[in-house]
């Protein structure tokens, strides 16, 4: 199948375009204090000590290879890295709309197309994340340009050699990559007629993938992230599974709550599913979709603001929704535009009315925090063991110190061993905190109903850690406001 893209059929997408970028500006300051794990990772690998987080301790703790990979090629550039991870997500979300409108032209030819990267920018999730500097939006571009190029059944050797590559990047990007991977290439090779012109490409994907889940292996000594064994690691069976899945299940129906709009599309996917089979293009987005929904009951969604994990539905959703709208203009052209117009007008009203006090918290909150926390060096010095909850970017800041990561993110041990408060997605494991010897605390309280400062009410990891008899050697040493309802206190061991 062919397509072209006309200048009458992107002539509306600058201006949306620029409309996105002045919207997303608007949450530029927000960030996720985890951002700056990649941040210490990058900055101790160019200063000659490697993949590491803490010196010589060799684990994986972020998410994504290919975009740490990245971060660190631009700070050897000389780049600052909070900016350039910014701005480098949301260049790849102006990308992604132009795929999903290339994407869309194939569904849905002529001026209906638009709505599919409508219904993409003007998400509120998808706006957020597009400035988080997170590798969310590198994701989206993967997936969506392995779908371009496979989707399309007289694409040539060399397109196809490149989806291998694409494919492979996928899979380091994200540790779900090599599902929508695996996905792909299966539907590729049993869709086919001519399966031998795939065997290149299959090799090449299989070459690459082992290669590198071996250097994994080999440097890291996991076959996936720290990360993924600390949010997730659970069994498939069992009492805390089953409240895990229906947690995701949850997670997914609250956003659609805050973003009805996608709701016709998704039901529309399973339609596909059923009556549209031979339509390669909407099954591959189908699949895709179910990929994501299969991550997101299995993970048990996420606690990060505006639905993280259900952003890489944004796109798929929306060009579902095109295909929706293709079928119904068959024949009933103003039913198409009619249903277009309504479905648009309730994501820019889900944008614009959509509960955000959440994220000027954090903004607020994570900014004050990159105010104090130069300080905290004159505290703990270099050279020194603090434990710390949140190990983004006070870490960051105190490069000299060894950090032991309460929640496991950066620590194998905590990753795999430690116990969860309930469903709650951070792990802990006090004892072996302290058996570790940390000099310092970095605990964080917030005010309950009464207005007192309580560490259960900033997160459970800060309760554990307070009733475990090891507290009673430390000694408040100083306090931080951080938020009207929010302090950092660190504590110093008594015979530190």
């Amino acid at each position: 199948m062919t397509f072209r893209v006309g200048l009458r059929d992107i002539v509306l997408l600058p201006g949306l375009i620029t409309v996105f970028l002045i919207v997303s500006f608007r949450y530029f300051a927000w960030v996720v204090d985890d951002l700056y794990i990649y941040f210490r990772y990058v900055e101790n690998f160019v200063s000659g000590y490697g993949i590491v987080f803490n010196r010589g301790e060799h684990v994986e703790g972020f998410s994504s290879f290919l975009w740490f990979a990245w971060l660190a090629l631009c700070r050897s550039a000389g780049a600052d890295l909070e900016t350039v991870a910014k701005y480098s997500s949301l260049s790849l979300a102006v990308l992604n709309i132009l795929l999903v409108q290339i994407l869309s032209l194939r569904i849905l030819p002529g001026r209906l197309a638009i709505a599919a990267p409508v219904l993409t920018m003007f998400c509120l999730p998808y706006v957020i994340w597009a400035v988080s500097g997170f590798e969310l939006m590198l994701f989206i571009f993967l997936l969506l340009l392995a779908v371009l190029i496979l989707s399309n059944e007289n694409s040539g050797a060399i397109a196809l050699a490149g989806s291998a590559f694409v494919l492979f990047l996928l899979t380091v990007t994200r540790p779900e990559g090599i599902l929508f991977a695996i996905c792909l290439i299966y539907y590729a090779l049993f869709t086919t007629g001519n399966r031998r012109r795939l065997r290149l490409p299959l090799l090449i994907y299989l070459t690459l993938t082992s290669v590198f889940f071996g250097f994994r292996l080999a440097y890291f000594g996991d076959v996936f992230p720290n990360t993924y064994y600390a949010k997730i690691g659970h069994g498939i069976f069992g009492d805390y599974e089953a409240r895990s899945y229906k947690n995701g299940v949850l997670y997914f129906i609250f956003f659609l709550k805050d973003n009805p709009q996608f709701i016709p599309g998704l039901i529309f996917a399973f339609v596909v599913l059923i009556r549209y089979r031979s339509e390669r293009l909407l099954m591959m987005l189908s699949l895709m979709l179910i990929c994501q929904l299969a991550f997101i009951t299995f993970a048990g969604g996420d606690w990060m603001v505006q639905h993280r994990f259900a952003v890489p539905a944004i796109p798929l959703l929306a060009l579902l929704t095109a295909g929706l709208l293709a079928k119904l203009s068959r024949g009933r052209e103003l039913a198409g535009a009619v249903t277009a117009a309504l479905l648009c007008a309730v994501s820019a009203a889900s944008l614009v009315f959509g509960d955000k006090s959440v994220i000027e918290r954090e903004t607020i909150l994570w900014n004050n925090v990159k105010v104090v926390a130069p300080s905290m060096g004159s505290i703990i010095g270099p050279g020194k063991v603090a434990a710390s909850g949140a190990c983004g970017i006070i870490p960051y800041f105190l490069r000299d110190v060894t950090v032991i990561d309460m929640v496991g993110l950066t620590d194998r041990t905590i990753a795999k061993e430690g116990y969860r408060s309930g469903m709650w997605f951070e792990r802990a494991m006090p004892e072996y905190v302290y058996s570790k010897d940390p000099q310092f605390l970095i605990m964080w309280k917030k005010k309950d109903e009464n207005g007192v400062y309580r560490f259960k009410y900033a997160a459970p990891v800060y309760e554990e850690m307070s009733k475990d008899p090891g507290f009673e050697d430390f000694e408040l040493a100083k306090s931080y406001d951080v938020l009207s309802d929010v302090v950092i206190e660190i504590y110093k061991r008594r015979d530190g």
